[in-house]
């Protein structure tokens, strides 16, 4: 009895067999490939055969997709020919799909020399510290703002050429700004090539300061539209921003910075003729610096904000003056983790009114060093507190 059981069985497997090596047979035929499935989906597999071409590394490249580099290596092998009988089949039909995809990829991204493009010019190199000059006078048509004679009539027409045009080795790019009023804004992202730092200044002293009088800072104007900042500092930016004057429509922002190490403001008057909302709002751990002289020039709802692990830091002695009487409901505000700090000797002066106090909540900070902050500080959030010192 066992020995027919047996008998059946072993009959069973091969039929099994059979059907098997069948259905193998017939799947090849339709072109399905066996094996454990691939790392890299067709994209990436043109992808990093595109890059391999560029000159870079197999590891690099691995690296990149969280595979080992003999992954890349075999890709290289197959697009060279190299293959194993086994994966012939198998590769004919991967790289049909490679190609439509690197196909795809020159068409999205065409190198320079296809289609008649032009390719882009060498960055000029620089020797130390390189001027770029604006004034409303000025025409972004044609001038290089290289001299005087020759400016640029928008900030950020000549911080397009500054970052976009110039490798600085090591030197800075200054934006000098001429007597008058400048509309628009300015929007500053990244750093230069060769340099960290982007300085726009107005009529500053040549002086180891770098400073400069109210009434020079009040010679140049610069004025975003309603609901905008002036000077929007982001990704990493580096910003220093001397001897001029920000101002701007309803709800407009003085200096507005996130993700960035470095926003340095001096010897600048908020608000003039027109308002503000906020003189400096910093978000997403932005560090701002305040130094030489501040001046306020009217009414502002909060003078300086800080969210979301930023700091800004008011520098040891730095005077905040009014300039004439002004009303601020919020002298300064600290929520999500941020720090105002106010280092020591500084002092507020002039007429200055506070509808409400300054406030900290969830987890904000101002530490006052003794200072007298106008309208006085309070817990923006009693089931969230912040913390004054």
């Amino acid at each position: 009895m066992l020995a027919v059981l047996g008998g059946l069985a072993e009959f069973e497997r091969e039929l099994i067999r059979a059907r098997t090596a069948e259905g193998r047979k017939r799947a090849k035929e339709r072109g399905v490939c066996f094996g454990r499935p691939p790392k890299l989906t067709p994209h990436q597999r043109a992808e990093a055969l595109q890059r391999l071409a560029n000159g870079e590394t197999q590891a690099d490249i691995a690296r990149t997709y969280a595979v080992d580099p003999t992954t890349i290596g075999r890709l290289e092998a197959a697009a060279a020919g190299i293959m194993s009988a086994r994966g012939r089949a198998c590769g004919r039909k991967a790289l049909a799909m490679i190609t439509a995809w690197a196909a795809l990829l020159l068409i999205a991204f065409p190198p320079p020399f296809l289609f008649g493009a032009t390719q882009t010019a060498p960055r000029l190199r620089a020797a130390g510290i390189i001027s770029f000059y604006v004034s409303p006078d000025g025409t972004d048509d044609g001038n290089d703002c290289l001299t005087q004679t020759t400016p640029c009539r928008t900030i950020q027409n000549a911080l397009s050429r500054a970052m976009n045009d110039w490798d600085y080795a090591g030197g800075e790019p200054f934006i000098r700004l001429a007597p008058g009023t400048y509309e628009g804004g300015v929007s500053v992202a990244g750093q230069p090539v060769g340099a960290h730092t982007i300085n726009i200044v107005g009529q500053q002293m040549d002086d180891a300061a770098q400073s400069c009088p109210l009434t020079q800072a009040q010679r140049v104007i610069i004025q975003a539209p309603a609901s905008r900042p002036v000077f929007d500092v982001q990704d990493l930016a580096i910003l220093i921003a001397r001897c001029l004057t920000v101002q701007g429509a309803d709800g407009a922002i003085g200096f507005s910075c996130r993700q960035t190490p470095a926003l340095d403001i001096a010897f600048v008057q908020f608000g003039a003729t027109l308002a503000l909302s906020t003189g400096v709002s910093a978000d997403d751990g932005c560090g701002v610096n305040l130094g030489g002289q501040i001046w306020i020039g009217n009414n502002l709802f909060q003078f300086l904000a800080a969210s979301n692990k930023s700091r800004i830091t008011v520098g040891v002695n730095v005077p905040i003056t009014a300039v004439k009487a002004v009303s601020i409901t919020h002298f300064t505000n600290s929520t999500q983790m941020a720090e105002v700090d106010f280092r020591g000797g500084v002092s507020i002066n002039g007429p200055i009114h506070a509808t409400a106090q300054s406030l900290v909540w969830r987890g904000g900070t101002i530490i006052t060093n003794g200072l007298s902050v106008p309208g006085g500080t309070a817990q923006g959030d009693t089931k969230a507190p912040g913390y004054v010192y």
